[in-house]
């Protein structure tokens, strides 16, 4: 069993690698360097720097949200938002463990998202998202089964900007203060790195650091006690996500007391986003399945990870047949997931489809049942993503964007599916869909082999490309000089840079400002010092990175620290995650 250096580590890695890659990196170097005998040499180190109110080190970054119009121009809209440092990250999954640990801080009955982990030695702050959310909609769907009930779904807008820190803070000292719980972290620690937290934003709860989670579980604690009391179990919540399951004849009352109780805190809904759905609207719109039949992309890819557990010498071959089969599958990296015990595998098995004929079956298997089943599923997504294009059914905007969500799914999928040629006589499903403006850059962009077109789309576009292209890109990615880039830019920069999939020399970024200064640290610092050692997160990170050569820094980066540490599929997670605020 791991110890808590590990498992923090753990946790902080899976935390920071789908939101700011360089953190991540960071905290890939700081583990390189714990002593292999010491299990809790890091956790004594932040519990004494929590405990003195210590300063911690966070970075903006924008994380793209959608397209906007400005003067008649397409031009990107981001998300505000902010990364902890390397030992910052560290230190909220520690805190986030205490609290965990605390009864008061479990979550809100009707919650579905961000819940506490299983177990104390998980390898993340919270239970898998995707599960809330799988579990919510089937609830809700149960829930519309009585005769005419329908659900009211809406959101609030602006959700984490608006969220009033006094009342937060107020709130969690409540239940710091309210226990006998004997915890390793005094109440003052925990409300100090908090309020630095808050401080950090200047307004509202910044939205990227792990904690924002169950900061928002506190901020809506007099929401879920209202809903919860008018509605009990027809209430449900993920994130800020409301859907209350009512009688139709009470859905225009039901939307009224909903944003009455939300205006009530200070919140206001998302009229936009907010709709009635009958049972059937509900069934064809969000349980819906991308494709017909048992299997799917997502099964498929558990199942090649557990077969290269199984028959680690085959990986090399299969991984050519599938590329001479037109496929984009990233088989090295799914033999990293395949480090994972196959026993626990087939444990984790017992309760799925097919059970232990299914788990017989990969034993069994040969490298050609894999590549059919792949030609297989490009067939089954192919023709899903057509019959989607032509549904020429009524939809208005509210329901629209649940048809737009499975078609980027689709097209998501066949990222791996098709070569990447492919996509320049494939391009007609951008043009049908304008909505797809992530997917058809990173298209572009694999089909060119230059990443230009994916720097405003951090960090999921340069995260994508780099995962594919480092096992089907022919050579190395290129890049077009600019003498100005965006603040999303220069951090697409700097993960393309730490993947390897951008040589030093191809990143001529000139002039001033953190991040010129946290690229030049990426492109290679040999030196053993430190340039300006002003505690800032570009310091801390080239601390860390003494002596590390860019080859080396970029080997981190590829691999995985720990079998606890995620392996997800990148271009998975293109804009397609509703179920992920």
């Amino acid at each position: 069993m791991f110890g808590t250096d590990q498992t923090l580590l753990i946790r902080s890695l899976n935390a920071t690698r789908l939101s700011y890659f360089p953190t991540y990196v960071g905290l890939r170097l700081m583990a390189k360097q714990l002593p292999s005998t010491e299990n809790s040499y890091l956790r004594r180190a932040v519990e004494r720097r929590l405990s003195v109110g210590d300063h911690w080190s966070f970075r903006h970054f924008e994380y793209f949200k959608s397209m906007g119009q400005t003067s008649g121009q397409e031009v990107p809209e981001y998300r505000s938002c902010f990364a902890p440092s390397p030992i910052a990250a560290f230190a909220e999954a520690f805190v986030l463990a205490q609290l965990a640990s605390m009864p008061s801080f479990a979550p809100p009955a009707r919650a579905y998202s961000y819940l506490w982990p299983k177990s104390e030695w998980s390898g993340s702050s919270y239970e898998f998202f995707a599960e809330g959310y799988k579990r919510r909609n089937i609830e809700v769907a149960a829930a519309l089964m009585r005769p005419g009930t329908v659900a009211v779904v809406t959101d609030l807008k602006g959700f984490y900007p608006s969220i009033r820190r006094d009342s937060v803070m107020k709130e969690m000292g409540a239940r710091l203060r309210s226990q006998n719980h004997i915890n390793s972290l005094e109440p003052d620690a925990v409300e100090s790195f908090y309020l630095q937290l808050f401080e950090v934003g200047g307004g509202g709860l910044p939205i990227g650091p792990a904690s924002a989670h169950v900061l928002g579980h506190l901020a809506l604690t007099e929401v879920d006690r209202d809903l919860t009391c008018a509605y009990g179990t027809g209430y449900f919540r993920y994130v800020d996500d409301i859907i209350v399951v009512c009688d139709a004849v009470n859905a225009e009352a039901t939307k009224k007391r909903i944003a009455d109780c939300a205006s009530s805190q200070g919140y206001v809904l998302n009229t936009d986003k907010s709709v009635v759905m009958s049972a059937e609207e509900w069934d064809s719109s969000v349980l819906r399945l991308d494709i017909s039949g048992r299997d799917d992309f997502r099964r498929y890819t558990q199942d090649l990870a557990a077969y290269l557990a199984l028959h680690p010498d085959r990986g090399s071959e299969l991984g050519a047949l599938l590329s001479e089969a037109g496929m984009s599958i990233p088989v090295q990296r799914l033999t990293a997931l395949s480090t994972y015990s196959r026993f626990r595998y087939f444990l984790g098995r017992r309760k799925a489809p097919g059970g232990l004929p299914q788990a017989l079956g990969l034993v069994f298997a040969g490298n050609t049942d894999f590549v059919e089943r792949a030609m297989q599923l490009k067939r089954d997504y192919e023709q899903s993503l057509h019959d989607l294009l032509q549904d020429r059914s009524a939809k208005g905007p509210e329901l629209r964007r649940w048809h737009v969500q499975r078609i980027r799914r689709v097209v998501n999928t066949l990222f791996y599916l098709r070569r990447f040629s492919e996509w320049k006589s494939n391009s007609g499903v951008f043009e049908a869909v304008p909505e797809l403006v992530e997917q058809r850059s990173l298209a572009v962009a694999l089909a060119s082999g230059n990443v230009t077109p994916i720097l405003p789309f951090f960090p999921r576009g340069p995260a994508a490309f780099s995962e594919l292209w480092s096992e089907h890109g022919e050579g190395t990615a290129a890049v077009d000089p600019a003498t100005k880039l965006t603040t999303a830019a220069l951090d697409s920069l700097a993960t393309l840079s730490l993947t390897g999939t951008l040589p030093p020399e191809a990143i001529a970024v000139v002039g001033e400002g953190e991040r010129v200064r946290l690229l030049q640290v990426i492109k290679g610092r040999e030196s053993l010092a430190r340039s300006n050692p002003d505690l800032s997160y570009e310091d801390e990170f080239e601390a860390l990175g003494l002596g590390v050569t860019h080859d080396a820094m970029s080997t981190l980066a590829r691999t995985r620290y720990a079998h606890g540490e995620g392996a997800n599929l990148d271009a998975l997670s293109l804009l397609s995650s509703e179920y992920r605020s």
